[in-house]
């Protein structure tokens, strides 16, 4: 992550994506709530808990377990 954005990669498009971090409210964000915020459909059915595992980003990382603050590099998420 750099200061001001996270790069998001839409593996099933191909395209690649920065998202701007606006504001210190965002870093305490999770990851799965901040890219909800941000417009993209990422899948959940246990609203975060941690369970259900359809979160999950880079092929192993819950992003409902995750806060923005602690993300370093390219997010990537093989359905968008």
């Amino acid at each position: 992550m750099s200061a001001n954005k996270i790069t998001l990669l839409k593996k099933a498009s191909g395209k690649k994506i920065d998202i701007p971090i606006q504001g210190p409210e965002e870093l305490d964000m999770t990851l799965l709530m901040w890219m909800r915020l941000k417009g993209l459909g990422i899948a959940s059915s246990c609203d975060g808990a941690g369970v259900c595992r359809k979160c999950v980003i880079n092929g192993e990382i819950l992003s409902c377990q995750m806060k923005v603050r602690q993300w370093q590099g390219v997010i990537e998420v093989d359905y968008l």
